[in-house]
């Protein structure tokens, strides 16, 4: 798959990202969703464009590029809490059409909203992204949980959280433990979550020992911003499905 730059006549570039390094690669292949009449989104566009200077966002432009014509792109779940002055209001989303629709509609007084949002998957990105004006490194740090980045082709290390406005965005690494009973994992050389995000699957294998215990370097983001009449929306990402 390529993606062309015909505005840009003084940096003419195509990505290639059939070839780039993923988790997914070691996943049945996706199964290709028909976008006839679609074109990539301006925030996914946006992503691409400021990833020519931006290594940090190499890693997430492929990703949500390479997921864009497959149902990669829906593989998520999204919901809002609505707060009000008495209460609390929850809606669920049932794809990413239905988050559109709610972001372009008018805001019915309530005081923040809370956006949650499960995986990282293209078509949810491009509404809230576009729609909240949310600085693409927020998914680029959520995306990847490694502790020292040895892959060439997955970008740079993101900055440390020091480096962040945490009055902004922060993001929270937490393992999360979990018990696998099947004995053939000891056969596996890598284990990772199946979803969009990079989460690897982390179990002691010595020789042939395995005390069915492993446990998942997860992470929660957080993103928020303030209007001037005192109203907020936020975003949480959690763990993957």
């Amino acid at each position: 798959m390529g993606f062309e730059h015909p505005n840009d006549v003084d940096r003419q570039e195509t990505v290639f990202v059939d070839n780039s390094w993923s988790h997914k690669s070691i996943f049945p292949e996706p199964k290709a969703r028909s976008r006839e009449g679609e074109t990539i989104g301006s925030y996914v566009n946006q992503v691409d464009r400021m990833a020519r200077d931006n290594p940090i966002l190499y890693y997430l432009r492929d990703e949500l590029i390479k997921s864009w014509p497959t149902e990669d792109s829906l593989r998520g779940r999204a919901a809002v809490l609505e707060f009000f002055q008495d209460r609390v209001t929850p809606q669920k989303f049932e794809c990413p059409k239905e988050l559109e629709t709610y972001l372009r509609g008018q805001r019915q007084g309530s005081l923040g909203r809370l956006f949650l949002l499960e995986d990282i998957a293209t078509d949810y990105v491009e509404a809230l992204g576009g729609h909240l004006c949310i600085d693409p490194t927020f998914f680029a740090r959520h995306l990847r949980t490694v502790q020292w980045e040895n892959s060439q082709k997955a970008s740079i290390t993101p900055p440390l959280p020091s480096m962040c406005d945490r009055e902004v965005s922060f993001s929270i690494s937490y393992p999360q433990v979990i018990k696998i009973s099947d004995p053939d994992i000891r056969k596996i050389p890598a284990l990772y979550c199946y979803s969009n995000v990079y989460r690897r699957i982390q179990a002691i294998r010595v020789d042939h020992w395995f005390d069915k215990m492993a446990f998942i370097s997860s992470m929660i983001s957080f993103w928020s911003r303030k209007y001037p009449e005192g109203h907020w929306d936020g975003e949480s990402h959690s763990r993957p499905l």
